[in-house]
């Protein structure tokens, strides 16, 4: 299938191995760094503490500097904020789980697009290249019947014309796919030139069969801004509960009268608090209303993903029924030609079919990349990623990722 367009590099010795350009993600800076954060705090101890305030006292009756009594009280942390600063602690541990998988989905969709822009340079290349070899052998042909004088100088001024374009366009390429080079070596170390092997990358057909049997799981931007709605709530009601005030204290004194005895300079006091008004509650409703703002923002953008997801797959339908209506017909082309070249014909009109099915392929190659523009698209939405990040889904039947 148009081995011609994307037989890139499967003569090299040593296959570039895709798998270890998207394995590099866990060691992508942000990657890591978000990694670090959910490690620590799931490390960490970040329980409201039980005893909210641990006090001690002594007293004088008069200006000199004797003690007359000592008091030590333990203030308690009331029962509701204890709850729901645990349950909070818990969200923040799911939000940064959550962020942890946004991150690994946002590198490994950058290293996809890295992938296919390489294949599509090498194959823009690649065509280039034999439309600049069928351009000199027109040169050549039109050049001899100058000669003759039955040629036309112009249209050998315009031929030229032509090869100097395609002469820039490869320029441009091959710098574009420097850079491109750069940036993928910038995240995988490979030594032996880049290559993606032509037998192993998806096909057209193959990808609207993965898109039509997948099922979608939660696209992880969206259930992030999920989580970090119920965060917001969740924090709302901890500020509620640390409103309401200590639960109550304990306090255990002793009189230091030495004319008394013991059990009688020993006490304590029992304290309960009984919240009746709230000062901060012009805050929570405020707070409150962020919450109501943002709940409605996620409903929208869950509707539009929505909509968005069938768009992709209607775009992504009409674009292979579209290649493969292309593609019949430049076989038929193909098959036609070839048997053309067994009767006699002259050399410019080899190169003229030569010509006409170079246009084919450049059309071809066009609709192939709209294809895997609109399926990495597909994958970025889907959500198919987050699910199992460790599939290769640039290659048949999406294998395991392997260094």
């Amino acid at each position: 299938m148009l081995l011609s367009l994307w037989a890139s590099t499967l003569l090299m010795a040593q296959e570039f191995s895709l798998s270890g350009l998207l394995n590099s993600v866990y060691n992508d800076p942000l990657v890591r760094n978000i990694y670090d954060q959910s490690d620590y705090l799931q490390s960490a101890d970040m329980r409201t503490p039980n005893i909210n305030e641990v006090e001690l006292r002594s007293r004088s009756d008069d200006l000199n500097l004797s003690i007359d009594d000592v008091r030590f009280r333990l203030t308690f942390t009331n029962f509701g904020e204890i709850r729901e600063g645990g349950r909070y602690n818990e969200l923040l541990i799911r939000n940064y789980e959550l962020e942890y998988q946004v991150r690994i989905h946002v590198a490994l969709i950058h290293r996809y697009k890295l992938a296919l822009e390489f294949l599509r340079i090498e194959s823009e290349s690649q065509l280039v290249n034999s439309r600049k070899l069928n351009i000199e052998d027109r040169i050549k042909v039109e050049k001899a019947h100058v000669l003759k004088g039955t040629g036309n100088v112009a249209k050998v001024s315009e031929l030229e014309r032509d090869y100097s374009k395609l002469f820039i366009e490869e320029s441009e390429l091959q710098n574009n796919k420097t850079t491109l080079e750069s940036q993928i070596l910038s995240y995988y170390q490979f030594e032996d030139d880049i290559s993606l092997p032509l037998d192993s990358i998806i096909q057209p057909d193959e990808i609207i069969k993965l898109v039509n049997i997948s099922q979608e799981t939660a696209n992880p931007e969206l259930a992030l801004k999920e989580q970090d709605l119920e965060l917001g709530l969740q924090e709302t009601e901890l500020e509620i509960k640390e409103q309401n005030g200590d639960f109550g204290f304990l306090q255990a004194e002793y009189d230091l009268d030495p004319d008394r005895e013991i059990t009688d300079n020993l006490g304590y006091q029992i304290g309960f608090t009984i919240p009746i008004t709230n000062q901060d509650k012009a805050d929570i409703e405020r707070s409150k209303l962020k919450n109501l703002k943002q709940q409605q923002s996620l409903d929208y953008m869950i509707y539009e993903h929505r909509i968005q997801m069938e768009i992709i797959k209607k775009e992504l339908n009409g674009l292979i029924n579209q290649f493969n209506y292309l593609e019949d017909q430049y076989l038929t082309l193909k098959a036609r030609n070839q048997s053309l070249k067994g009767k006699y014909l002259n050399i410019q009109s080899l190169l003229t079919m030569q010509e006409n099915e170079l246009q084919f392929e450049e059309a071809l190659l066009k609709q192939k990349s709209d294809i895997y523009s609109a399926y990495i698209n597909w994958l970025d939405n889907s959500g198919i990623i987050s699910s199992q990040p460790m599939k290769n889904y640039l290659y048949r039947n999406s294998p395991e990722i392997r260094n």
